[in-house]
């Protein structure tokens, strides 16, 4: 005799998928929410920013990250670079004074090479950040820049 699965297994499906996508932060959201709160937590040092970064691809400020990232040697050393990297944006953010809440007009202005670009702009220095993003649903920042 087959059973079939009544509406406590739907529910419990559901929650668990919902549960699965609130633990994984870089799945939640369109491209521009998710750039915005990556953007957050590199301004304030926030480890868990780490997840949502594409190390060996990065590129931070005209910084090619990714090759020193894929350059060294052993995890270890990894896991040490991305809490430097994290704790050194955050401190260099804070000494410009820069404020998140700062950067406004967050949109999505275009794609290019498979990536979703994202711009915010920083009335105060009358210049724009710009963020790319791969798609889908692990999202991972690739670059930031300004413009």
């Amino acid at each position: 005799m087959e059973t079939k699965p009544g509406w406590l297994g739907s529910v419990t499906i559901a929650l668990l998928a919902i549960g699965a996508l609130a633990l994984w932060p870089s799945v939640r959201g369109d491209e521009v929410t998710f750039c915005r709160r990556v953007f957050r937590g590199l301004a304030t040092g926030t480890s868990a920013g780490h997840r949502a970064i594409d190390w060996p691809r990065f590129t931070a400020l005209g910084v090619d990250v990714g090759a020193t990232y894929t350059g060294l040697p052993n995890e270890q050393e990894r896991i040490k670079y991305r809490k430097t990297f994290l704790q050194s944006f955050a401190m260099a953010f804070r000494h410009a004074g820069g404020r998140v809440g700062a950067f406004v007009q967050w949109r999505k202005v275009g794609q290019r090479d498979g990536q979703v670009v994202v711009a915010a702009d920083y009335p105060a220095k009358q210049r724009t950040l710009l963020m790319a993003c791969s798609g889908g649903w692990n999202k991972k920042i690739r670059s930031i820049q300004w413009q």
